[in-house]
């Protein structure tokens, strides 16, 4: 990883986290270009149990840093230690229509575990489609991972600047690229930590294969996600985009 990345983070760690803050970080870029591998190597740069965890082989532990829907991520982080790195995968955006209620899941999920003073990174495919808010107003930075004459292990960082006019379009938040980032893939690390990438992997292709063959449909796990976030049924209808006694028809589905 690359060397100004690191004292970046380690910044981050000493004067955000010690001092009583979160730092929310979003990854986005094409499938398949090191999102996932460069969260968690950033990750373990803040997290030193993240570290031990791995390099004592204690992957069960390891893995509580990681969740592939946002109510996992809210009873991990409520569970775990302040001052911890946790990442969160896209697994559940498989589908396009789910990232409108992914967006207002996501808000109060960060609302709920912001206490923690913890570090938190997620991936999304594309960086312009989060909800505004959380682009502008929650996202400490943005990390725009990307391949490089058809190699993997690059990033850009970008962090945000409040304009001193707005945009025709009412703009106020501007991201300026910062620096450039390189880093290896898990696979070239020797183990544990290929090990953990491997488990890491098989968690991944197991939530995104429950979702393509139909075992888990979206709307089931945003309605999951918003109870245990505590939306009500009226604001969760609203979210799925259906009335109120589609939603009741829905969960009598659910429930068999």
């Amino acid at each position: 990883m690359s060397s100004l990345f690191q004292r970046n983070l380690r910044n981050v760690k000493s004067w955000l986290l010690n001092r009583g803050w979160d730092y929310t970080v979003c990854y986005d870029g094409f499938e398949r270009v090191g999102k996932s591998t460069l969260a968690l190597q950033a990750a373990m740069e803040i997290d030193e149990r993240l570290r031990e965890d791995i390099e004592c082989e204690d992957y069960k532990q390891a893995l509580k840093h990681t969740s592939h829907d946002q109510a996992l991520m809210v009873q991990r982080v409520k569970e775990g230690d302040e001052k911890s790195a946790h990442h969160l995968d896209e697994a559940s955006l498989l589908a396009r229509e789910a990232m409108s209620p992914w967006n207002i899941q996501m808000m109060k999920a960060l609302s709920v575990v912001g206490y923690k003073h913890d570090f938190i990174s997620f991936n999304f495919p594309n960086f312009w489609d989060l909800d505004p808010y959380l682009r502008d107003h929650r996202c400490a930075s943005r990390i725009l991972v990307r391949s490089y004459m058809g190699d993997r292990g690059r990033a850009t960082c970008f962090v945000a600047r409040k304009a001193d006019f707005p945009s025709a379009s009412g703009r106020k938040i501007w991201w300026d690229e910062a620096f450039d980032i390189a880093f290896t893939s898990f696979d070239t690390w020797s183990d544990p930590y290929y090990e953990f990438w491997a488990r890491y992997e098989k968690e991944d292709r197991k939530a995104k294969e429950e979702i393509l063959k139909g075992e888990v449909d979206w709307r089931e796990k945003v309605y999951e996600n918003g109870k245990e976030l505590g939306m009500t049924e009226t604001h969760l209808a609203k979210v799925l985009g259906i009335s109120r006694s589609q939603l009741w028809n829905l969960r009598k589905k659910w429930t068999g």
